[in-house]
């Protein structure tokens, strides 16, 4: 799987948290299951784990992979090629 580049990693985690601020019931279990906050958002943002925990939701359930990849016009190993260039990798 050829990784994208860590801008290009970024902007497809903003397309995502796009799609998923868009769906009131995603967006409530974003923040359920990722411990985030609406009013901790923003400066959770300008963090790159905030990319990373936006993409890490997606890759680990599936169904929104479809769907948002559906919606996106993308192919969901794209989100996950993403999700890989992003997280960190664990020491070998």
């Amino acid at each position: 799987m050829k990784l994208p580049s860590p801008d290009q990693a970024r902007e497809t985690a903003i397309a995502v948290f796009a799609r998923i601020v868009a769906d009131e019931e995603r967006l409530g279990r974003f923040f359920d299951l990722t411990g985030l906050r609406p009013d901790g958002i923003r400066e959770a943002s300008t963090t790159p784990q905030f990319f990373e925990a936006v993409l890490d939701h997606v890759v680990n359930y599936e169904p929104l992979l479809v769907e948002i990849a559906a919606e996106l016009d993308m192919d969901p190993h794209a989100i996950v090629a993403a999700h890989a260039c992003l997280a960190p990798r664990p020491p070998e």
